[in-house]
């Protein structure tokens, strides 16, 4: 069934369920956009790179938790500290 065979049946609705059918697609456009951004979850960590994007230095990763976010910023400023040092 096309958009354009119940376009007259939605027309016929009152307003409740005209916002019952709303409601009723953007459940079904959520879960289908929730199936989709799961299987983008990657099971394994990527591993942090350091680049420039726009002038600012920036560490591209996977997801973090807090703590393993200040590990990471400590594990790389003492990478560049060391890298600076051997200049």
């Amino acid at each position: 069934m096309t958009l354009v065979d119940l376009s007259p049946a939605l027309r016929e609705l009152s307003r409740v369920e005209k916002l019952q059918a709303m409601q009723f697609l953007l459940a079904e456009i959520s879960q289908a956009e929730a199936g989709v951004a799961s299987e983008l979850i990657v099971d394994h960590p990527v591993e942090p790179k350091l680049c420039r994007k726009g002038g600012v230095l920036v560490i591209e990763t996977g997801p973090l938790d807090e703590p393993a976010l200040a590990d990471l910023v400590s594990q790389t400023r003492e990478e560049r500290l060391q890298k600076l040092l051997s200049l």
